[in-house]
């Protein structure tokens, strides 16, 4: 059986969608080939929340660490995609039984459009947090731009993730891929101290359940 390989995370072109209020990706060009320099050389501007991003704990949590302190070994390994579809805070009865993998992605089918912000997407439920690290995720990866509503000011998803130690990745693509259980790939760059941190999200299955 042939290996696939999906890579889900967000294209990230000048078009793309980020929190109302963050830094949108923008190029200042320093030196252009087609312009005649001897070489192209470039500065990305922009929030480092972009794209398919990994949370770092002092993004909610005060004096919380850095998104390089993230373990190395939670960026690969087996991970469950399970399906999320509807209105409302995910709850925690659309988790299968069972032992579940210390990575969990969930599809909520509600943030379609990587270039249009919609903020009717669907956020995780405290209780759902609560849940899955009573089960053993370490990792809680989904297809939106948070785990917490557009409008929420509390952050009680984040929250939930910070006394329970989960890590957060945020706007994965899993459109396009089956169900049941992969293996992801996806690691911060180390950027000290900071918040967050854009990822290349990958999952090789096919998926074994």
């Amino acid at each position: 059986m042939s290996v696939q390989i999906h890579d889900i995370s967000m294209p990230l072109t000048p078009d793309v969608a980020v929190f109302p209020g963050d830094t949108p990706p923008t190029r200042e060009m320093l030196l252009d080939m087609q312009q005649g320099d001897h070489l192209t050389l470039s500065t990305l501007h922009s929030t480092v929340h972009l794209g398919t991003h990994i949370d770092g704990p002092c993004h909610y949590v005060k004096d919380g660490a850095g998104v390089e302190s993230m373990p190395l070994s939670l960026g690969y390994g087996p991970a469950l995609l399970i399906d999320a579809p509807g209105d409302g805070p995910v709850p925690a009865s659309v988790l299968p039984e069972g032992d579940l993998p210390p990575r969990l992605l969930v599809r909520t089918h509600s943030h379609p459009d990587p270039n249009t912000f919609n903020p009717k997407y669907r956020p995780m439920s405290p209780a759902f947090m609560d849940a899955i690290a009573d089960r053993g995720v370490q990792l809680i990866g989904v297809d939106t731009p948070s785990v917490d509503a557009a409008d929420a000011k509390t952050l009680v998803a984040h929250h939930r993730a910070g006394v329970h130690g989960l890590w957060i990745l945020e706007q994965l693509r899993l459109a396009d891929v089956s169900t049941g259980l992969w293996h992801l790939i996806a690691f911060p760059l180390p950027l000290a101290d900071y918040d967050a941190s854009p990822v290349r999200a990958v999952l090789i299955g096919p998926p074994g359940r």
